[in-house]
């Protein structure tokens, strides 16, 4: 069951970050900043559309709500993101997404405080990534 919500998720994940790397530099002769993300993107992808055909099949529909509730609050979050800031817009999302797969209590508040810190100060602030 959670492989489906994990697959649809990686799809979407893939997806967005394909769509946040089109507007990176391209070089000429040379891969530029934009490969690699494009590259990732792809593999993340592939990966992302097995784990959630996989998941599926192996769940005999059991999974597929869940799965769809996940793909509708990705998109939700990428629709929001730039407009409430990478900050609030990823702690409610991770949020939700850990409520979906049955989460619940402080840990879930916890968790999306931390994973959205570790996600700013190593890309932010460790690698210079600039986040809305």
């Amino acid at each position: 069951m959670r492989d489906g919500v994990s697959g649809a998720g990686l799809v979407l994940l893939s997806v967005f970050y394909f769509l946040a790397a089109r507007g990176l530099p391209s070089g000429r002769g040379e891969p530029g900043p934009v490969f690699f993300p494009t590259l990732l993107s792809g593999v993340l992808l592939v990966l992302g559309l097995v784990i959630l055909v996989r998941g599926w099949r192996s769940s005999g529909g059991e999974a597929r709500p869940r799965s769809l509730l996940v793909i509708g609050i990705t998109v939700l979050y990428v629709v929001v993101f730039s407009s409430i800031g990478f900050a609030i817009a990823t702690i409610l999302y991770s949020g939700a997404v850990a409520l979906v797969l049955g989460r619940r209590g402080w840990g879930v508040l916890v968790f999306s405080a931390a994973a959205t810190a570790s996600i700013y100060f190593l890309f932010g602030l460790g690698l210079g990534v600039p986040l809305p």
